[in-house]
C-alpha cells in the first residue's frame, strides 16, 4: 500500500534531519509550558484548549529521546502515576513512572522512573528550562532544554 511507503519516508527522513526533530521538540515545549501555566494558574493566560500534562509530557519526551540524549534513538509509550508539586511563581517539580523503548523495535518496552523540574516564561506559553532524570535498565538519561 501506498500508504505505508509515504510514511516509512516520511519518518526516515524527519529522524535524519536535526533541526526537524528540533522543531518537534519546540512544538511539544510549548504544548508542556500551557499546560504547566494551566495548572499554576497563570494571570492573563488565555486556554484556548484544555491541555494534560500527562500527554504533553509523553509527547515531549518522545521526541526529545531521538535527539541524542540516550545512545540509542528511544520513544517515550506513557507517563504512569504523575505527581508534581508547585516550586515556584512559574515552576514546578514532578515524578512518574515512564514507558520507555527503543525506537526500532528490536527491544521491549519497559518501565522507568523520571523525576525533574520544568520553569515557564512568565506568559504561560514557553518553556524558560526544564530538566529531567530518567532511570531506566540501569541507565540514567539527562533530558533538558538547551
Amino acid at each position: 500500500m501506498k500508504i505505508g511507503r509515504t510514511n516509512k519516508g516520511y519518518f526516515k527522513k524527519l529522524f535524519a534531519s536535526k533541526r526537524r526533530l528540533k522543531k518537534r521538540v519546540l512544538l511539544h515545549e510549548r504544548k508542556v509550558a500551557q499546560a504547566v501555566a494551566q495548572l499554576l494558574g497563570i494571570p492573563n493566560f488565555r486556554v484556548v484548549e484544555n491541555r494534560m500534562l500527562n500527554s504533553d509530557l509523553e509527547w515531549l519526551l518522545t521526541w526529545k529521546l531521538k535527539t541524542g540524549c540516550c545512545p540509542e534513538m528511544m520513544w517515550c509509550d506513557g507517563l504512569e502515576k504523575l505527581q508534581f508539586k508547585i516550586t515556584g511563581k512559574n515552576s514546578i517539580a514532578f515524578k512518574s513512572n515512564i514507558w520507555v523503548g527503543p525506537e526500532d523495535g528490536s527491544g521491549e518496552i519497559s518501565k522507568g522512573i523520571i523525576h525533574g523540574e520544568i520553569m515557564i516564561k512568565s506568559t504561560g506559553k514557553k518553556l524558560k528550562r526544564y530538566f529531567m532524570e530518567i532511570n531506566h535498565e540501569n541507565s540514567t538519561y539527562f533530558v533538558k532544554k538547551t
